[in-house]
């Protein structure tokens, strides 16, 4: 019964420092916003980023259309 406990308090132990290392990676990566982001999110209700490069829309209205062309209906059963 005592080996249940030790692993038990093991695997605790390493869920906890499992937990840090995610913690401190994501601090030291950052998530990408910053105050400035804050703010403009704030003041606007959005954020303005430019993307590295224009959507391309007739690509977009393409792939739309391949994915409704199929028929959605269920087959018949029999």
């Amino acid at each position: 019964m005592t080996w249940f406990f030790g692993a038990l308090a093991v695997l605790a132990l390493a869920a906890g420092a499992t937990a840090r290392r995610r913690a401190q990676r994501a601090r030291h990566e950052g998530s990408g916003i910053t105050d400035d982001d804050v703010r403009q999110i704030e003041q606007r209700g959005w954020l303005a980023r430019e993307a590295d490069e224009p959507l391309d829309l007739d690509e977009i209205r393409e792939a739309e259309e391949r994915f409704w062309e199929p028929t959605w209906d269920r087959p018949e059963e029999r």
